[in-house]
């Protein structure tokens, strides 16, 4: 009897790891599955043309959103922020000169605890320098006069500029 305690231990124990170690989907993957649903919701599927982030971030605490756009600077985003993040030059040498990627900042009191780098061409964030909650972090999704999907929190004004 001792002996299939202790196999049930070992093998629970080894599920239990192994569930650990199970890679979870990146943030990245889950903005860009999310922007999908919408633009396949336009076409007639079951988007209805909003992303929640507390949806698509919902696996991690967060209590303050920022999206920073092209040619932002470390400085820039830091007096956004309130405080001093210390990877901003590091993460925005990918950013300089490169217009086809926006910067989503989460934030927990003063600390960012996750950010995503993301290809305007999926879906074009439109900078928010004064921070989202979980609540109101909510887009609404539009397609431009150019055919570029642009992607606004709620009640910021029009879509499709």
């Amino acid at each position: 009897m001792n002996g299939r305690k202790a196999l049930v231990l070992l093998v629970a124990a080894g599920l239990l790891l192994l569930s650990a170690c199970t890679p979870q989907p990146s943030l990245e993957e889950d903005l860009n599955a999310a922007v999908k649903k919408v633009k396949e919701g336009a076409d007639g599927g079951q988007g209805n043309g909003l992303i929640r982030m507390n949806y698509v971030a919902g696996n991690f605490s967060w209590d303050k959103l920022y999206i920073f756009g092209p040619y932002s600077t470390a400085k820039s985003i830091n007096e956004s922020l309130g405080f001093k993040w210390e990877e901003a030059g590091d993460v925005i040498r990918d950013l300089k000169g490169d217009e086809g990627l926006n910067l989503l900042v989460f934030v927990q009191g003063d600390e960012v605890v996750r950010h995503v780098k993301h290809k305007r061409k999926n879906g074009d964030f439109l900078p928010v320098t004064t921070p989202l909650t979980p609540d109101t972090a909510v887009f609404l999704a539009d397609k431009n006069k150019d055919g570029w999907w642009v992607f606004r929190p709620v009640g910021s004004g029009s879509p499709g500029e």
